[in-house]
């Protein structure tokens, strides 16, 4: 409630002695009666004076002659908050709520605002260290929201807005304030190139490019990030990238590199007719390989010949036997129409020999491209003859996209899917239809589909191939994840699908006293990270009776690419102990006796970053694999057995709120644990699943990063409730300090 008062200011002026009231004529205040004297005020005769006159001034004035008009509110007359406005000879009093009066004096019972009464309002708002609000008014009516702000370097912390409520306080009370901000270190510039953005804030982004006639290698741009998620410390995400004089083989390095890592070393460790598998498993399904070349028109018969002598480079690495286990090629060639030259097992290739000059000698036919045709004579023909338990694979050349026989990606579904081919694409010229070479090929699409400007580019590739293979150390590389089908509801194992060979080489199969115990990830050459309680089921468990399984697919069938290899050192979080067990502290590390060989089936994952905390958020997609049980099952039932063949299931990051309201053991879900599943049911971890790797995919790059193992859930898939993972970010340092150690001369370990 607001009164508003106006008070009028009397003024008395008292004289001693005498004075006439008539003027005398000639004199001062006689010659200049009508204006000497400002408003109204009364001139008289002062010999004293230098002016010979003095102005006695009406109340409300001042100055030698009465000019100036007194500001009534100087003397702060309004009481208890009231506001004053100034008049002329009086000032008036606007009380605030709960007090009137002229001077608002007193307290007001009144519940409502007389009429002509002015709007509430609050006082201006209090400005902040650093920083400043807007808008700026007059008055802050009540309703009025003004919104706060930092100055460059500094952030907000708080709520950045302030309303002013009925009572004509701000609300919220506590303001918010500026925080000087992180600063990363000047990255610099690349030589050769230049950046942009020079900020280098908590959460700022700089660019980089290069001068004309350089390429930039490594990252395009770097954020500023958090060393860890309550670390004040900040750090770029990566390493300031390079300038380097344009290679004009650069593309087709990489190119070569791709195809020996993904292609030529990771097939070859599934036929006996490589030398790639020395000193692995004797176990082997043999290699069924497919190579389809376009033979239309506008290759023309020289291009022909050039992707057919690249494809005998593929062979010399691979090899051709009649060996159930070894390699067997079949080979189509298509234009209007498709045709088998040579299959799996009828009209076959003998030996590498025979493959060799088989191909010099086939025929160019000329026609349209009818990729579909030669897709589905693959269907027809070929898939019959193949090995059931071959490692399947199809290499596709092309000049251009189908313009006749039909749209090819259903058919490249079906061989993709169901008749289990990795299939792998080349693209020549620029009138390749990318995308419909994307919908053939296997992914990741930047493992299985490769463009090259011309058929020229075929010969430098056959150079580029050597054959010493390449690094299978970095980590995060995964392989055929067939993530294009998770929509499919269709998929056994609680709603997950049966996982590619290789899919996830990351993936550790751990026995323990012979049987089949949990899962595990690689994340150094021989150290191996799973769950605390998989050693609380068998007694007194040493390292002796744990034998970790690497390049393990399906665990009843020797398959060539597994490696068996028994632990050194089992080494449990100090706060993991039987009967006592946090699942936010579920978590041991494997040494195992001798590092792991790498190879396209088996590679480590990469440990968290700061910056993954932006994938790790609610509804954000996720990936865990295993060989957990494939039965629903409730709380208080025993899951069923643990599949033969690794699964994989694809579902979404939940809140801590979320999961805690959902979980029989609320308490239980902690910072030190990460939720995940699907409340519907449909899909979830299980028995057997123990111990298996959370992965999310980093856009940056395209690597895998674990974020938390399988630790434990409500039943299986059961509705309502979610699985949950032993955050591994809560553990990095342990992780590291352990995995890093230093041995007795001093020195880190090797491993």
């Amino acid at each position: 409630m607001i009164f508003t008062t106006s008070v009028s200011v009397i003024g008395i002026i008292f004289f001693s002695g005498c004075f006439a009231n008539n003027v005398i004529a000639g004199t001062p205040c006689a010659s200049n009666a009508s204006n000497i004297c400002y408003h109204g005020s009364q001139c008289v005769e002062e010999n004293i004076t230098s002016t010979g006159f003095k102005c006695l001034c009406v109340p409300g004035y001042t100055g030698q002659r009465c000019e100036v008009d007194i500001d009534e509110c100087d003397s702060k007359p309004c009481q208890n908050g009231g506001r004053c406005e100034d008049g002329v000879k009086k000032f008036t009093c606007t009380c605030a709520r709960g007090f009137t009066g002229a001077t608002c004096e007193r307290r007001s019972k009144e519940c409502t605002d007389p009429p002509g009464s002015k709007p509430q309002s609050c006082t201006t708002p209090r400005r902040i260290r650093h920083g400043d609000f807007k808008p700026h008014e007059d008055d802050y009516l009540v309703g009025t929201t003004v919104t706060y702000f930092c100055r460059d370097n500094y952030r907000l912390r708080g709520s950045a807005s302030v309303t002013c409520t009925n009572n004509r306080n701000w609300s919220p009370k506590q303001l918010p304030r500026c925080i000087k901000r992180a600063k990363c270190k000047d990255p610099g510039s690349p030589e050769h190139g230049r950046r942009d953005g020079s900020l280098f804030l908590l959460g700022t982004q700089v660019r980089f490019s290069c001068d004309d006639g350089y390429e930039l290698v490594g990252l395009n741009s770097l954020q500023c990030v958090p060393l860890c998620s309550s670390c004040r410390t900040v750090r770029w995400n990566g390493t300031t990238p390079t300038c380097e004089k344009n290679d004009p083989l650069r593309g087709l390095k990489r190119v070569a590199d791709r195809l020996r890592e993904h292609f030529i070393d990771k097939l070859s460790w599934m036929t006996t007719d490589s030398l790639a598998r020395a000193g692995l498993s004797s176990g082997a399904g043999g290699l069924d390989l497919v190579f389809i070349f376009d033979s239309s028109a506008s290759v023309g018969s020289a291009n022909f010949k050039k992707g057919v002598e690249f494809a005998k480079t593929i062979i010399e690495e691979f090899g051709i036997s009649a060996s159930q286990m070894g390699t067997r090629v079949a080979v189509v060639t298509f234009s209007s129409t498709a045709k088998v030259i040579f299959n799996l097992k009828t009209n076959a290739m003998a030996n590498k020999t025979e493959a060799i000059r088989t191909l010099e000698n086939l025929d160019f036919i000329a026609g349209g491209t009818a990729t579909r045709l030669a897709l589905n004579k693959t269907i027809e023909e070929i898939v019959p003859e193949a090995r059931k338990d071959s490692k399947r694979a199809l290499f596709l050349i092309t000049d251009g996209r189908s313009n006749i026989g039909g749209d090819p990606s259903a058919d490249a579904v079906i061989l993709r899917d169901f008749q289990k081919f990795e299939i792998y694409a080349i693209g020549v010229t620029d009138s390749v239809d990318e995308k419909e070479l994307r919908s053939i090929a296997s992914e990741p699409f930047r493992t299985h589909v490769y463009l090259l400007k011309d058929f020229d580019d075929f010969a430098k590739l056959k150079q580029l191939i050597s054959a010493k293979g390449n690094d299978y150390s970095e980590c995060g590389i995964a392989g055929d994840t067939q993530l294009r089908n998770d929509d499919d509801e269709n998929f056994r194992f609680v709603g997950g699908r049966e996982a590619k060979p290789g899919a996830w080489p990351w993936q550790a199969a751990i026995y323990v006293k012979g049987n089949f115990r949990c899962g595990g990830a690689l994340i150094k050459g021989n150290w191996v990270l799973t769950v605390a309680h998989c050693f609380f089921y068998d007694g007194t468990v040493k390292p002796k009776d744990v034998v970790v399984r690497m390049g393990e697919h399906n665990r009843f069938k020797e398959e060539g690419a597994e490696q068996n290899i028994r632990a050194k050192k089992l080494i449990l979080h100090p706060n993991a102990t039987r009967g006592n067990l946090h699942v936010g502290d579920d978590l041991a590390l494997i040494r195992l006796k001798h590092p792991v060989k790498f190879s396209p089936l088996v590679r480590t994952v990469c440990l968290p970053e700061p910056t993954d905390v932006f994938y790790v958020r609610p509804k954000k997609p996720c990936v865990v694999a295993g060989w957990g049980s494939s039965q629903k099952v409730s709380p208080d039932d025993l899951a069923g057995p643990p599949n033969e063949v690794l699964q994989q299931i694809q579902i979404k990051f939940v809140s801590q709120r979320d999961c805690r309201e959902n979980a029989t053991n609320a308490v239980a879900i902690t910072e030190n644990v990460v939720c995940a599943g699907d409340a519907s049911g449909k899909k979830d971890a299980c028995k057997g699943d123990s111990g298996s790797p959370l992965v999310l995919r980093r856009s940056l790059d395209d690597s895998w990063a674990v974020i938390g193992l399988s630790s434990w859930g409500d039943g299986c898939a059961t509705k309502g409730k979610y699985g949950v993972y032993t955050r591994l970010k809560s553990h990095l340092r342990w992780i590291k300090r352990k995995t890093n150690r230093k041995n007795g001369n001093g020195k880190k370990n090797k491993d």
